[in-house]
């Protein structure tokens, strides 16, 4: 009977942890976070807040939540990561961050606890307009910018990473992300 009872009592705790989180990051004002390129706040804030509230509502207290930010070459990935940490982090929850790309590959999708997909088409990638040399329109296909972007086509029609995300996001406007999938 002390197991059971020592068991709720944690269940219980946990719960009213996550439910702390959580009022936390809807409460948490966006204006401290630093973006270069500022953009309009409310529609921007609203997704990341829902996004931070998915991640809570799955996270276990007692274990690390590895959470996955997919897409192409300046989908937005960095700045999505860079604005959803300290929210993570005003609800308790420590972060980490390291850079890879192609993350949601057959091979490594059951590491992530969740994961975001940026989908934004790579003729609007938001590097195009700091690297006019990555003109995609006819690059030329000895050019290293060709290949890349080859491959991430590859790689978005061979491995639907739209179908394997946790939540897709329209970021092709940085101040106006739309949420287009979400996996109940």
């Amino acid at each position: 009977m002390n197991n059971v009872s020592s068991s709720s009592q944690l269940v219980g705790e946990r719960e009213a942890s996550r439910r702390q989180a959580l009022r936390v990051v809807k409460k948490q004002n966006f204006r401290h976070v630093i973006h270069s390129n500022p953009v309009s706040d409310t529609q921007r804030e609203e997704v990341l807040r829902e996004i931070a509230g998915a991640i809570l509502n799955i996270a276990r207290q007692d274990a690390i939540t590895l959470v996955a930010v997919d897409g192409v070459d300046g989908a937005g990935k960095t700045t999505l990561a860079d604005e959803l940490a300290p929210l993570l982090e005003a609800a308790g929850k420590p972060v980490i961050r390291a850079t890879v790309d192609v993350l949601l590959r057959p091979e490594l999708r059951d590491y992530w606890d969740f994961s975001v997909l940026l989908d934004v088409p790579w003729e609007k990638n938001h590097h195009l307009s700091r690297q006019p040399s990555w003109n995609v329109g006819l690059p030329d296909p000895s050019s290293a910018q060709h290949r890349y972007a080859e491959g991430q086509r590859i790689y978005i029609r061979e491995c639907d990473p739209k179908k394997a995300a946790s939540m897709v996001i329209d970021d092709a406007d940085l101040a106006a992300p739309v949420i287009v999938k979400r996996r109940e």
